[in-house]
């Protein structure tokens, strides 16, 4: 995989990096970039919002790093910054598939900061109400994946 992204046997191949890594997450790319911008980036806002709530559940909460209203508080501003990132990744992804001797680097314009939105993550409303209780439901999972491995 890693070799289909990066080849190093021609300067075609290494100037198209950007395309088909768009086309690897999903974009359609054409002469003026990728032509499904905002599906991409509504695709990859709920992927990057599943990561952040996964990791935050499963990492900050049972270390202690993430507690009680925090956990809450954090989830509000997860949604928008995954968008925000996806945002950024499209963009860049987009122009550099067009002109692809370019770095592979994000420019201006950025999003503007969003607002928070209301957390849906029961794991993480549920950190911000009894630690424990994720801390248990975690370790029933682990367990539970354990058996389907064995």
């Amino acid at each position: 995989m890693p070799a289909e992204y990066l080849p190093l046997t021609s300067a075609t191949q290494w100037s198209t990096r950007a395309a088909r890594f768009a086309t690897a997450l999903g974009g359609k790319v054409g002469p003026t970039g990728i032509t499904n911008s905002k599906d991409m980036v509504t695709q990859l806002t709920d992927k990057l919002y599943d990561f952040a709530v996964w990791y935050a559940a499963t990492r900050w909460v049972p270390s202690g790093e993430l507690l009680g209203p925090a956990a809450t508080e954090a989830c509000t501003h997860m949604r928008r910054a995954a968008q925000e990132v996806a945002t950024v990744l499209v963009a860049t992804l987009s122009r550099c598939s067009i002109h692809g001797s370019s770095p592979i680097q994000a420019a201006a314009p950025y999003p503007a900061p969003s607002p928070p939105t209301p957390c849906k993550s029961t794991l993480l409303d549920a950190a911000s109400i009894n630690p424990s209780a994720v801390r248990k439901q975690l370790e029933e999972w682990r367990k539970d994946l354990g058996k389907r491995f064995q």
